[in-house]
């Protein structure tokens, strides 16, 4: 797949501190034959990931019902991301505050900044957007993922209400740890995170 080339805006967090909310600044990319629209590039491949996990979710889910689907993700998830991060030649990833598998945690001080600042922003009432942040020789790009569907509330709604005790029974015995439930139609769930190195 090409790139699309062109003169872009990448936006650069300066920490300041943890508790602080990220300070941006812009950088603006002195060779337009060479800048790449980081950004499209970004959607273009967080669209395809995304569109493969809910395809592979939406069979699970038609084979065998919730419990199912959730043993099905975690054996064939992470693979499916890392064949498309292989494809791209770009790293993939799903954070989220509520993890469900322990390798979606946000492991650096930038990712948690970021999460935290995304969520406290749709808390006041705020819209949220894609967002580029470099730092060093690599530009990582963040999409804001939502809980868009009654499908998902199956696996990560309230208990007993959009959970059953059969699909629960699993989650409990794969994921003893997990964080993802107690979510309503519409909320944040986590971002996909795209890491690109540095391109000649």
């Amino acid at each position: 797949m090409n790139y699309r080339r062109f003169k872009i805006l990448i936006v650069t967090i300066a920490l300041v501190s943890c508790q602080e909310a990220p300070v941006k600044t812009t950088q603006v990319l002195d060779e337009p034959a060479q800048a790449i629209d980081l950004n499209g590039y970004g959607q273009e491949i967080t669209t395809l990931a995304q569109a493969e996990l809910f395809a592979n979710v939406k069979r699970a889910m038609e084979q065998g019902g919730p419990a199912y689907t959730i043993e099905y993700c975690n054996i064939h998830a992470t693979p499916l991301t890392d064949s498309i991060s292989g494809q791209f030649k770009v790293s993939i990833q799903r954070l989220s505050l509520k993890n469900r598998n322990p390798e979606n945690s946000p492991k650096s001080k930038e990712d948690k900044l970021l999460l935290n600042h995304y969520l406290e922003s749709l808390n006041e009432g705020l819209s949220v957007k894609d967002t580029l942040v470099k730092f060093g020789d690599k530009t990582f790009y963040y999409r804001p993922i939502m809980i868009a569907m009654e499908t998902c509330l199956k696996c990560h709604g309230q208990p007993g209400v959009d959970i059953n005790n059969e699909t629960m029974a699993t989650l409990y015995r794969i994921y003893p740890k997990d964080k993802a439930i107690n979510y309503r139609l519409g909320e944040f769930r986590g971002v996909w995170k795209v890491t690109f190195s540095e391109m000649e």
